[in-house]
């Protein structure tokens, strides 16, 4: 009996034990989120939530809304006084590369006016009356008209409404409107949190065109990453960098001199050229010579960062009359300058991190006193702080933890109702999915419904994103929200999405089966590729190479007719060391390849291609193969193909086979210039009536003989032809003609003919890249 109760003793006294033990462990977990180190409170979280003790609940809530990460000395001090050095550099960096961008008066429209058009944006039903008092409450460029415009951005978009509003804010230039904004622009991942279907090529635009004219140093950035990854924005992005103007507006356009795009680079270095020799820098070059050492240090810095090359011979000379501890000093202040840059972009990211483990860590514990919270933090700025706290609030797995986002979904505001469903989508259960389903249909609503049913990554979406795909109008939307569900059923829907309407929908598609293994892609994608899509083709081609499977080659192999495809399928096949098979494929590689004593191999049924081929292109090549094999019947095709100015030596040879003679005036001008015969073409030149030739064949709709007589005439050096073929260049209808025959004026070593090609290119609307003009580099050359 004894024994037995000392056992139960001992039990009591473990049990005590453990419990003590586990709340001094917990104790010991809760300091630890008051460390400095973010790690350190990463790894205290994570220990509390697998614990899943209440007490842990209070604490991590905290840390959802406090700065809870502690650099040492990088933040600002709320009431520190301003630092008068740091404020000198502000004011000359304001000063650098001053843009276009306006001071716009406040208040000074009259009231009455201001409320007149305050209350027609408001009520007005007349799309274009609407419109009109948009415009002119910008041009008032009063304060007091950006909240009611403001409001409209909210409203659904009719007939480009939003980007007028936009256009608006900018004439205005209330820089609280900036962040505003710049949710318009895309990024290089385009993770705006503005739904895609929201920010289209016009509102785009305009919130570029008004960041840039507000002058917002905030909006630099923003705007590079924007100029990067819209093509709507490349043409104009130099232009919105120098308008920006500032010292932000130097540094990008620098890093655009580096961008993998050669006309970016070229219009970025223009632009920076016409800042002046210090690329509109000398404010910040003439802090170097301060007499505070402190600013001297800050200057240099900033000059040091911009990684400009152009002022590196200013900067030297600024310094030169420094004395070595006022160097020093410099080197100081710019390693700092880089170490808070570093430390600052670090702290960034790790309160992040501890807000995201601290909402990961209440999922865990998944405590009814979190819940609040964590909806809360569905608003955050930070899209991966909206998706950890879905999933915390989905890990509760119950429809009461939505109820008060539902409640909402009743809302006679549409703008609440948006709101509501776009936090649904980052709780993404069942039921967040029904309800979001919901508004899918709805005219003013569905973009958002089906941009949330896409964030919510659940399988039970994929059937209202079908059915939304079956429409011209959401069927962009739509794709791009199947992007987000990783489930073996979308498969079948990006598959529909190749034939999509929208090139936009298509371009998804390829790009969502990119990442798709399953061979039965395969020949879809063929038969995309088949229809030779522009605007997918490459893409396409990227995809189907990274598949073992004879279908593709051949598909490839087809395509090695395509001059425009020609040289990348051709690499492609050879990296895949693939042999042609067949005749038909054997004079495709061969003809790509160039390899015309191949070609010559071939025997009757190679021929037989090779003819086609001729008919088809007049091909110098496929001729001298067709020659080698003496096949007849292409001679009269030769000199079909010669008689049209589409001649070649090896053409001209065939053709002469047949017997022909060059008779009239113009069969002996292309003989001439075919052979190359320069004795023969001074003859016909100086004589009358074969002089009539070049003209009649400078005036003939055969551009073929157009750009023929040009080179002739260039060659000979045939000052009296250049008036006419000025006149002719500017009569031709075809753009793509008179680029070429243009470019040829340029390169032509006459200076008439290069100012014409250039007043040419002016007048429509073309850029010329300039080597600089070469007098007689081609000119008379023969």
């Amino acid at each position: 009996m004894k024994t037995v109760r000392m056992l139960v003793v001992s039990f009591a006294w473990l049990l005590s034990f453990t419990t003590f033990s586990l709340a001094d462990q917990i104790e010991d977990l809760i300091s630890r989120l008051k460390d400095p180190d973010p790690l350190v409170q990463c790894q205290a979280i994570e220990q509390l939530g697998q614990l899943k003790d209440k007490r842990a609940v209070e604490p991590l809530i905290a840390l959802l809304s406090a700065d809870s990460t502690r650099i040492p000395n990088t933040a600002a001090r709320p009431n520190a006084p301003v630092d008068p050095a740091a404020e000198k550099i502000s004011t000359a960096k304001q000063a650098c590369a001053v843009g276009n961008q306006h001071s716009a008066p406040t208040a000074s429209t009259p009231p009455a006016t201001l409320k007149q058009l305050i209350a027609e944006i408001r009520t007005t039903r007349n799309f274009f009356e609407k419109q009109k008092a948009i415009e002119a409450l910008g041009a008032t460029r009063d304060k007091r008209a950006v909240e009611p415009l403001l409001a409209l951005l909210k409203e659904k978009d009719f007939g480009q409404t939003h980007s007028k509003v936009i256009e608006a804010l900018g004439e205005i230039g209330d820089p609280k409107v900036v962040p505003t904004l710049l949710k318009y622009l895309p990024t290089e991942s385009d993770s705006s949190r503005l739904s895609a279907a929201h920010r289209d090529s016009f509102t785009t635009k305009a919130a570029a065109g008004a960041l840039a004219k507000i002058g917002d140093p905030r909006a630099a950035e923003p705007l590079y990453k924007a100029i990067l990854s819209d093509p709507f924005l490349k043409h104009d992005g130099v232009e919105l960098l120098v308008t920006l103007g500032g010292y932000e507006s130097v540094k990008y356009l620098n890093r655009l001199t580096k961008a993998e795009d050669t006309f970016l680079e070229r219009d970025a270095q223009k632009a920076l050229d016409n800042l002046g020799d210090n690329h509109g820098l000398d404010p910040l070059i003439a802090l170097l010579k301060d007499t505070d050492p402190k600013v001297r240090g800050l200057a240099a810095a900033a000059l040091t960062e911009i990684g400009d090359t152009a002022i590196e011979f200013s900067v030297q000379e600024a310094l030169a009359g420094l004395n070595e501890q006022d160097r020093k000093n410099i080197e100081t202040r710019m390693a700092e300058n880089q170490l808070t840059q570093s430390t600052a972009e670090y702290a960034s990211s790790m309160q992040a991190s501890v807000k995201i483990t601290a909402i990961e860590a209440l999922g865990q514990i998944a405590d009814v006193k979190a819940v609040r919270p964590l909806l809360a933090t569905l608003r955050d700025s930070d899209e991966n702080v909206c998706k950890a706290a879905g999933k915390a609030l989905a890990a509760y797995q119950s429809k009461t933890v939505i109820r008060p986002i539902e409640m909402t979904l009743n809302n006679q505001d549409k703008s609440v109702i948006k709101q509501a469903i776009q936090d649904l989508g980052w709780i993404g259960t069942d039921y967040a999915v029904e309800l979001i389903g919901k508004f899918a249909d709805d005219n003013f609503i569905r973009d958002d419904a089906i941009e949330a049913l896409g964030n919510t990554g659940n399988p039970k979406a994929i059937p209202y994103l079908e059915k939304s795909m079956q429409s011209v109008f959401t069927e962009d939307e739509a794709m791009a929200a199947l992007l987000k569900i990783k489930h073996p059923d979308t498969i079948k829907l990006f598959l529909k999405g190749l034939s999509a309407r929208s090139f936009v929908t298509r371009q998804k598609a390829v790009e969502a089966l990119a990442d798709i293994s399953d061979p039965a892609i395969v020949e879809p994608l063929i038969e995309l590729f088949k229809k030779n899509d522009h605007t997918v083709q490459n893409r396409v081609i990227d995809v189907l190479k990274k598949f073992e499977d004879p279908r593709i080659d051949s598909a490839f192999a087809e395509s090695l007719a395509d001059p425009f495809q020609k040289d990348k399928i051709l690499a492609i096949l050879k990296e895949r060391n693939w042999q042609p098979q067949t005749v038909r494929e054997k004079v495709l590689y061969y003809s790509a390849c160039e390899d015309w004593d191949k070609c010559a191999q071939l025997g009757p049924e190679g021929a037989d291609l090779l003819l086609a081929e001729l008919k088809k292109n007049c091909s110098s090549g496929v001729a001298k193969a067709l020659n080698k094999m003496g096949d007849a019947r292409a001679y009269p095709v030769m000199l079909d193909c010669v008689k049209k100015w589409r001649g070649s030596p090896d053409l001209l040879a065939g053709a002469e086979k047949t017997g022909w003679k060059p008779q009239t005036p113009e069969e002996q001008l292309i003989v001439a210039s075919l052979k190359q015969d320069k004795a023969a073409l001074k003859k016909l030149w100086s004589d009358p009536e074969s002089k009539e030739a070049f003209m009649n064949a400078l005036n003939s709709e055969n551009i073929s003989a157009v750009t023929a007589v040009m080179n002739l005439s260039i060659g000979m050096g045939l000052d009296e032809m250049v008036s006419p073929m000025i006149g002719r260049l500017n009569s031709i209808t075809n753009d793509s003609s008179a680029v070429s025959i243009a470019n040829m004026f340029l390169s032509s070593g006459n200076k008439t003919l290069y100012s014409a090609a250039e007043s040419w290119a002016t007048g429509k609307g073309y850029e010329i890249i300039k080597f600089g003009f070469s007098p007689g580099s081609s000119w008379g050359n023969w």
